[in-house]
């Protein structure tokens, strides 16, 4: 996966983090093709999201990445055994105090 098509860099996650997760899982950044690998899926089972469409999905995708860096990190568990299908997601949102 090209780091153009991640929401941040993943070497921001840490490999301490990353190897906790059980073999065959991983965790990344939000990906632009991760509308194809179950995000909504997996986020319905938590909360209503409406439908969206994979160019509402592209169009919000795209905003984060060019407005969201420094305090908003999107990240997904994927499963690697079931050709990456997201299990999980989860976001960091950095608030600047004054």
């Amino acid at each position: 996966m090209a780091a153009a098509d991640l929401l941040f860099d993943p070497g921001l996650i840490s490999p301490e983090i990353t190897a906790k997760y059980p073999e065959g899982y991983t965790v990344r950044p939000l990906a632009r093709d991760d509308y194809h690998r179950g995000f909504f899926e997996c986020l319905q089972t938590l909360t209503a999201t409406g439908d969206i469409s994979e160019s509402q999905f592209h169009e919000r995708f795209d905003w984060h990445k060019n407005h969201g860096q420094g305090w908003y990190y999107c990240v997904v568990i994927a499963d690697k055994k079931n050709n990456g299908r997201i299990v999980g997601t989860g976001a960091v949102v950095v608030e600047r105090k004054l």
